[in-house]
């Protein structure tokens, strides 16, 4: 069960999925030791910190206990490995395309499209049977807030990571972000 600071592995694994991002703006804490592992160990706190913000988000917006909010997260990591098989095949051809993509000839970019097609196809079918067993969690309402607070998690990091709000112009409004930026400690 998940309750205020703890952590299940599938919510662990959601977070690292989520959360890949290096741990921008915060301060390191004077145990830890210097270089490669004090930016680990600033990544993992961000990842908590993240994790229990979202989790706690969920719970209280959608008005589950205990029980029902890992029951939604397990749910989620049910569908993990498998998501992130996707984003990793299509972060690969978006690779390949950004490094010979004007050079290729109509054959390879012929099999570019139908590989990019594939993943989508994949990605709609992923979607379709991860709501199909979320719905057995949540009432309609409470699945699409949770897909709209899932989404603004994922902005969250991105603006954590200096890439910006997808679609969206810098300075935008987001006064309704339920992940407002942390107080730096």
């Amino acid at each position: 069960m998940i309750r205020r600071g703890r952590f299940t592995p599938g919510l662990m694994v959601m977070a690292v999925t989520l959360a890949g991002a290096p741990a921008v703006g915060i301060a390191p804490l004077s145990a830890q030791p210097p270089g490669p592992q004090r930016s680990q160990m600033e990544r993992a706190q961000l990842e908590r910190r993240v994790l229990a913000q979202f989790s706690q988000i969920v719970q209280d917006e959608l008005g589950l206990d205990s029980a029902a909010t890992a029951g939604l997260f397990a749910v989620v990591e049910e569908f993990g490995d498998q998501r992130r098989a996707l984003q990793m095949r299509e972060m690969g051809l978006n690779r390949r395309l950004r490094s010979t993509g004007v050079y290729l000839s109509d054959e390879e970019s012929s099999a570019a499209l139908r590989e990019f097609i594939a993943i989508k196809r994949e990605e709609l079918t992923l979607l379709e049977a991860e709501q199909a067993r979320l719905a057995e969690e949540l009432s309609p309402p409470q699945l699409l807030r949770f897909y709209a607070l899932r989404e603004q998690m994922g902005e969250r990091i991105r603006r954590l990571r200096g890439e910006g709000p997808r679609g969206d112009a810098p300075g935008r409004d987001s006064s309704n972000d339920p992940f407002p930026e942390s107080p730096q400690s």
